[in-house]
């Protein structure tokens, strides 16, 4: 995966990044230890990439903490589309039913400057025997991105932009929508395109 971002005239990526397992160092191995050892080579003695034409980015799988170290890479990257994969899978630590939005702003960050279109989705994977497929977890706001002074168009589901406490209800956890929150004290003014999904718990 690494070496699509050495290409140094490509402006625009679509592919699915493995989490690392712990340990191990981001990129290089695969995130399924059952199908034996990874066929990519160890580029960590490498210096890191600068695709510096890269302008739109699609990716998915990769979590918050690696997404920050990728989103590094990238100093004039315009349009970003992440897929937070959660859930549970079994022998892969990096997979959680938890998702940091603080960390998640901390990793938007490397392209605050440069960013005009962000997309978040959310996709669940359970792979672990006995456990209840249900919402994620969330901790901390999206709010740091008021300071983003280029997003033009923002794409994410509700409760990410909402903060809401989570009612109990059995199996299910759900949401209390905060409305009292103003979007125009959440979003950045530069904001000309909204689209708020309801597909959150899919």
């Amino acid at each position: 995966i690494l070496p699509f971002f050495y290409l140094p005239r490509v402006r625009e990526i679509e592919i699915a990044v493995p989490n690392p397992k712990c340990g191990s160092p981001p990129f290089v191995s695969d995130m399924f230890p059952d199908r034996g050892p990874s066929p990519l080579v160890d580029m960590t003695s490498c210096p890191p990439p600068r695709p510096h034409n890269l302008r739109s980015l699609k990716v998915n799988r990769i979590r918050e903490d690696y997404l920050k170290q990728l989103l590094g890479w990238m100093p004039h990257l315009q349009e970003l589309d992440w897929t937070c994969d959660y859930g549970l899978r079994q022998n892969v630590p990096v997979f959680s039913s938890f998702i940091d939005l603080d960390a998640v702003c901390s990793a938007l960050s490397r392209v605050q400057t440069s960013l005009t279109s962000l997309t978040i989705r959310t996709s669940s994977i359970w792979h672990v025997p006995g456990h209840i497929r249900h919402s994620p977890t969330l901790a901390g706001s999206l709010f740091r991105l008021q300071s983003f002074p280029s997003l033009k168009r923002l794409n994410l589901p509700i409760p990410l932009i909402f903060p809401w406490p989570a009612l109990s209800t059995g199996d299910m956890a759900v949401p209390t929508y905060a409305w009292e929150y103003q979007l125009g004290n959440i979003l950045p003014r530069s904001l000309e395109h909204l689209t708020l999904s309801d597909n959150f718990f899919l």
